[in-house]
């Protein structure tokens, strides 16, 4: 396993795609090494001049940065992590956003249903199918719940991720 210690030079957080970004560099044997973490929330502490240890690594990626999972500060005695949310977390923001979004949407289907006069029925045709059974009073509350439906799912979740990024 690849150990490597060294003294912080700089330290960075960002936010980037709705990932806390910590970009820090080292300086270790007269070598400057920038390393970067990712992940939903970074916990820890490191600051400009703190002896840190970095074990685990796999070297650097081809873009010169190395990635470690942690970093050990040995000047506080610290641990700096970042945590990545698990598959639950992730996918469950989705299917709340489409539940939310069929809900709406079928809520305002029956509103718009209940709003939009009907057309009389003919009497005395049997068991036979009006021709208007396209009429407006069937289609627009089912248009009127796919638009509020794409809406809701557009706010809940596309339009917050799109701002993050």
């Amino acid at each position: 396993m690849a150990r490597t210690q060294g003294i912080v030079k700089s330290v960075r957080i960002d936010q980037e795609a709705g990932m806390t970004v910590l970009r820090l560099v080292l300086e270790a044997d007269d070598v400057r090494i920038p390393v970067e973490m990712r992940g939903h929330k970074v916990k820890g502490v490191v600051e400009v001049g703190d002896e840190v240890t970095i074990e685990g690594a796999e070297g650097r990626d081809p873009d010169g940065v190395m990635r470690p999972k942690e970093v050990v500060n040995d000047s506080t005695q610290s641990t700096v992590t970042a945590e990545k949310r698990g598959f639950k977390a992730r996918f469950s923001r989705v299917f709340v956003s489409l539940g939310l979004s069929i809900a709406s949407g079928l809520g305002s289907t029956v509103v718009a249903r209940v709003l939009v006069p009907r057309e009389p029925v003919p009497r005395g045709l049997g068991n036979a199918v009006p021709e208007a059974a396209f009429s407006a009073a069937t289609v627009v509350p089912v248009l009127i719940g796919v638009v509020v439906g794409l809406l809701v799912f557009y706010f809940a979740y596309i339009r917050p991720r799109r701002r993050s990024g």
